[in-house]
């Protein structure tokens, strides 16, 4: 369960990265249903997933040996709504450089993973003219190597 792990472990991760905040986001796998001002999704499914064989045949039918290497992207999204587009930003960018930081600091996701690193593909502010706000916006996330072992089926 590769998948499900890392993307759990990366919620984790942005949760205690992100705790003590002011503003606080709301951290959460697929985001609120209400669509809070302060938010940091972190996406339920893989994205851009590649497979590598790595196994090895074995003669007289043991099957294969080895593992197949994946590699995968964990999205996620950060936003804050505020009064200024100076205060939107420097929000969601202290919410990036602490999440990055954080995943700097166990490039294994616990273990999951043989390497992970984060990335940024890009951000954005927009003014919301029906309530005075700034609305700033990153998509980041994870890029994950990770092995996944093959089944054993009799």
């Amino acid at each position: 369960m590769v998948f499900s792990e890392c993307i759990k472990y990366v919620e984790e991760v942005a949760e205690k990265a992100l705790a003590d905040c002011d503003p606080k986001p709301f951290v959460s796998i697929g985001g609120s249903t209400t669509g809070k001002p302060f938010e940091f999704i972190v996406r339920e499914l893989p994205e851009s997933v590649n497979i590598g064989d790595r196994s090895t045949a074995t003669t007289m039918g043991m099957g294969a040996r080895g593992c197949y290497r994946v590699e995968f992207s964990i999205a996620c999204q950060a936003w804050a709504k505020r009064k200024g587009v100076d205060k939107a930003s420097e929000t969601v960018l202290g919410w990036a450089e602490r999440f990055i930081a954080a995943i700097a600091a166990d490039r294994t996701l616990g273990g999951l993973a043989i390497h992970a690193e984060p990335f940024v593909s890009q951000g954005g502010t927009a003014y919301e003219n029906d309530r005075a706000l700034y609305l700033a916006a990153m998509d980041l996330g994870v890029r994950v190597k990770a092995e996944i072992d093959p089944l054993t089926i009799n």
